[in-house]
């Protein structure tokens, strides 16, 4: 006989997500301050438009802090280190550990950026 799962794989999700949209944030900060200093023609189109990413995913945050809270899934634990983000939770009362390296990391800001960005990054060279 099987167990009942603990976590369902959409929670799972909000899970990963609640623990790397703030990574994202910290991009974009850390970006706009970049875009501040650089001898642009327009910086004013270009910070507004990772300003309004940056809202977006702020938004997200809080929908998925309800959504969790809702489900009473609780992130108790988030470590981020040069080995990537380690975070413990707790969901049902079953407590569980979830790890990104770095390299997922970057991986899936990429991609969660591209999607909120629009952009194709298929068609785009990498730097």
């Amino acid at each position: 006989m099987n167990m009942p799962q603990t976590i369902s794989e959409e929670e799972l999700v909000l899970v990963k997500e609640f623990v790397l949209l703030p990574v994202i944030l910290d991009v974009l900060e850390r970006d706009m301050g970049k875009m501040k200093l650089a001898d642009l023609k327009v910086p004013i189109i270009y910070i507004g438009n990772l300003k309004q990413t940056q809202d977006e995913v702020t938004r997200e945050l809080y929908s998925i802090r309800q959504e969790l809270r809702k489900r009473g899934i609780k992130v108790y634990d988030r470590e981020q280190s040069a080995n990537g983000i380690k975070a413990s939770y707790v969901c049902r009362g079953y407590r569980h550990e979830l790890s990104f390296l770095p390299s997922l990391i970057r991986t899936i800001v990429i991609e969660k950026l591209a999607q909120l960005m629009n952009i194709d990054i298929t068609k785009c060279e990498e730097l």
